[in-house]
């Protein structure tokens, strides 16, 4: 259904796997494979809440989504720390709902956080989370005018895409490349944003 754009109709079964999650996290469900250890129930578990999240902010209900994500934080912090893997994740989706629901001051800070994990962390550059929550940033800066602020956070990410394995993502499909774009016409570079957005079209 979410493929095809019908979020309402996959919420059912979004909240159908997650309460098969939690169930077969408690215990009450036997021999499904799941609990090998701790770590794996808990990405099993926290996984599947954060698809409904995910279900719920396209349907527009991003109060509800939020709630959601600030649990999963909550219980990832309590349970392995700040500067792990998991947290930053969470941050990743949470900075991008933030932006959604326009609080984009709370959205950079959120977004800070989770790069300032992915730092100490000593992640790749390409990692998905660490590339969503500086494509986030980048948004929550853009979206409050401040144009070279968000493009240098952009032209950042890009050559680091670049770098990397030569798979900058110009062409998805994706407001991130609009708010680049964007920057650059603000800048006084709307020749450069032009191929940009020729691209994300193709």
């Amino acid at each position: 259904h979410e493929r095809q754009g019908r979020y309402a109709d996959a919420e059912p079964f979004r909240r159908k796997a997650l309460a098969a999650a939690e169930r077969a996290f408690s215990g009450r469900v036997a021999g499904a494979g799941i609990l090998v250890s701790p770590g794996r129930a808990y990405h099993f578990l926290e996984g599947k809440q954060r698809a409904l999240a995910r279900n719920l902010a396209q349907q527009g209900r991003l109060a509800e989504a939020e709630l959601i994500l600030r649990d999963v934080l909550q219980s990832q912090l309590q349970r392995v720390g700040r500067y792990a893997p998991q947290p930053a994740g969470t941050l990743g989706q949470l900075a991008g709902l933030l932006n959604e629901e326009g609080r984009h001051e709370d959205a950079e800070a959120i977004a800070r956080a989770g790069i300032e994990i992915h730092k100490t962390l000593g992640s790749a550059a390409q990692a998905s989370s660490y590339v969503g929550l500086r494509r986030a940033l980048g948004a929550s800066l853009v979206l409050r005018s401040r144009w070279q602020q968000g493009l240098d956070q952009y032209e950042a990410l890009q050559a680091d895409l670049q770098s990397g394995d030569g798979n900058s993502g110009a062409r998805s499909r994706n407001p991130q490349v609009t708010y680049r774009a964007i920057a650059l016409i603000k800048t006084g570079r709307a020749a450069l944003a032009l191929p940009i957005l020729e691209n994300s079209l193709q």
